[in-house]
C-alpha cells in the first residue's frame, strides 16, 4: 500500500493511472519506479528488460494488465513471439 496519495495519471485510453504504476512525467513520490509508464504518441507503453509493450488496460480490481508487444504487426500471427512473466520481472 501507497501512504501517499496522488491523483491518477492518464495517457491515451487509459485514464486511472494510479499506484503501484505511474508516468515517467509525474511526480517521484506518485507510484513505484518498476512499473513506471511512458506515455508514447498517447498510448501508455512499458518497458520490461529490452521489451517495449502498450498497455491495453490495467484492472486494479483484480490485478491484471492487458499488454500487447510493441512488435506485433496487426492481422500478422507470424510476427507473435509467445511470452509469460510473474511479477517478479517488475522487480528485477
Amino acid at each position: 500500500k501507497n501512504s501517499n496519495y496522488c491523483s491518477p495519471s492518464s495517457c491515451g485510453n487509459i485514464h486511472d493511472i494510479s499506484y503501484p504504476f505511474r508516468l515517467n512525467t509525474g511526480p517521484k513520490s506518485c507510484g513505484h519506479r518498476s512499473y513506471e509508464l511512458v506515455c508514447e504518441n498517447n498510448r501508455p507503453t512499458l518497458y520490461l528488460k529490452t521489451v517495449k509493450y502498450y498497455i491495453q488496460a490495467i484492472e486494479y480490481s483484480n490485478f491484471t494488465v492487458r499488454l500487447v508487444e510493441a512488435a506485433i504487426q496487426k492481422d500478422d500471427c507470424f510476427s507473435i513471439r509467445h511470452r509469460s512473466f510473474s511479477v517478479h520481472v517488475f522487480n528485477s
